[in-house]
């Protein structure tokens, strides 16, 4: 596959692949929370309430808030944020409203589902997916399963059942082949099993997949390769600000970024 890691740390974007430094490929105002591949282009939304064309620097829309989530479904990108409501992003159609900021958006089986302070709901449709006791921080899609997770734990979006609960909030979670990895204060476990695979000395905020590897990053900024580094002694690159998202791009997107900082 080659290619490599879009990351955002702060405010900054940066290109990062094994065994290289990051590079420096964008810059917005305030942080960056959210990175989404839309119809072969990439989106990068956040705290600037603003979502732009990554490669291109330029702004697609402007929201009253934050932006948490991005989404492509059904042919549009989408997204929510602390303005409470779901939105056509390039055509400005508003899609649904909630009573609570919008922390996640996933497209999944043809669905799209959205979830923050306010629990999991069918975005179309406004049908709760089943009470959650907390808010909701996202989603992973597992075959043709659906996952989502937050302050509870983790949840089977489709039947709401609990499938794992932690002793603090699960900030992230991913899949790597068939096995589940969520991520939090207590570092990374393995969510079947309940087992933890890598200890780290401060949140896990993150998790990226690329090239069939795990990579994690903590609330001190570092990137770690997870399984790989079970104790959490040796980063692979180390920034100056949160790490909110990475996102794994094929070689065409990734040599594709610019080089410096545009916003």
């Amino acid at each position: 596959m080659s290619g490599g890691l879009l990351v955002a740390s702060g405010p900054q974007l940066f290109a990062w692949a094994p065994g290289s430094e990051p590079r420096l490929v964008g810059e917005r105002d305030d942080h960056v929370r959210t990175l989404c591949v839309h119809d072969g282009r990439l989106y990068d939304g956040g705290d600037s309430n603003a979502i732009y064309d990554t490669l291109a620097g330029t702004l697609v829309a402007e929201r009253a808030s934050w932006i948490y989530a991005l989404c492509s479904h059904d042919g549009a990108l989408h997204d929510g944020g602390r303005y409470a409501q779901v939105w056509r992003t390039q055509d400005g159609e508003l899609v649904n409203w909630r009573d609570n900021w919008v922390r996640a958006l996933c497209s999944h089986a043809g669905v799209m589902y959205d979830g923050g302070d306010y629990g999991v709901w069918q975005t179309g449709t406004s049908r709760e997916m089943g009470s959650r006791p907390g808010a909701c921080y996202g989603f992973t899609p597992v075959g043709e399963a659906l996952l989502d997770f937050g302050e509870y734990g983790v949840c089977d979006t489709l039947t709401g059942a609990p499938v794992a609960q932690r002793p603090a909030s699960v900030l992230a979670m991913t899949a790597l082949g068939t096995a589940i990895y969520d991520g939090g204060a207590g570092g990374v476990c393995d969510t079947r099993s309940g087992e933890t695979v890598a200890q780290r000395a401060s949140p896990v905020m993150s998790f990226g997949v690329h090239d069939s590897v795990l990579y994690d990053a903590t609330g001190h900024f570092q990137l770690h390769a997870t399984l790989e580094d079970p104790q959490g002694d040796s980063p692979l690159a180390e920034l100056d600000a949160p790490i909110h998202a990475m996102l794994s791009l094929p070689a065409a997107l990734f040599d594709a970024l610019p080089s410096g900082g545009s916003s």
